[in-house]
């Protein structure tokens, strides 16, 4: 897939991981917002707040998606290390994904974290509990 493909619903995704990220997102009807700002207090340079652009947001879920794609490079790795140790000080949920795969195994991830949101936060709420994981099964089988 060349980068000139990497369009959906008007989007232009940085790269075929995003792209496949929203397109299992839209597929599946989950309300994503595509690199939005977020306020984070960096930890590692002086408490600083800053602006970030995480991949995607799932507001329904309070979630965000980080999308790490870059292999074998050190500096690379040792970011990304730090960026999931920074949203975890400031409490944020975050989905980190590594490699999208043929078998699925990220959507999986996506699906098992929405899924455990909602065991935790959800019980009055079965019937959305239930549907979802029919909605999921079906996506991540295909």
């Amino acid at each position: 897939m060349s980068l000139d493909d990497l369009t959906l619903d008007g989007l232009k995704y940085k790269s075929e991981g995003e792209y496949k990220i929203a397109e299992f997102l839209t597929n599946n009807n989950i309300n994503f917002i595509y690199e939005p700002s977020c306020p984070v207090k960096d930890h590692f340079h002086g408490n600083t707040w800053e602006i970030w652009n995480p991949d995607f947001l799932l507001p329904d879920f309070q979630t965000l998606i980080e999308f790490f794609g870059v292999k074998n490079k050190p500096d690379y790795e040792t970011k990304t290390k730090q960026k999931l140790e920074i949203y975890a000080k400031n409490n944020e949920r975050i989905i980190p994904l590594y490699s999208i795969d043929s078998k699925g195994e990220w959507k999986r991830k996506i699906v098992d974290y929405i899924l455990n949101i909602n065991n935790k936060e959800m019980d009055k709420r079965s019937n959305l509990k239930v549907g979802l994981e029919g909605i999921f099964k079906n996506s991540i089988d295909n």
